[in-house]
């Protein structure tokens, strides 16, 4: 059962003609343990990037998919604001 406080963003790809939505979740200190045990019709990268290499991707045009985009540029924008926010509360 998902837990609607895990939820980092949820987005619809098609509203106007589909009624499925794709959840966001942030997984943060968690380190790979083994390998990837896929099912033959599975293709799926895991990749790691630091914040910098993750905004030059994006940037790039790399990923296309809006569905995946929408969460990580919503990411890296709270990423940025919350240092600007801590960098005014010291003023």
């Amino acid at each position: 059962m998902i837990k609607d406080e895990s939820i980092f963003l949820t987005t619809a790809s098609n509203p106007a003609s589909m009624n499925n939505l794709c959840y966001t979740f942030i997984a943060e200190g968690v380190k790979r343990t083994t390998t990837q045990q896929l099912e033959k019709t599975e293709d799926i990268d895991v990749c790691e990037l630091t914040e910098v290499e993750l905004l030059k991707v994006m940037e790039s045009g790399q990923i296309t998919q809006g569905d995946m985009l929408s969460p990580l540029w919503q990411w890296m924008f709270r990423r940025v604001t919350n240092k600007v926010n801590k960098t005014y509360e010291t003023l």
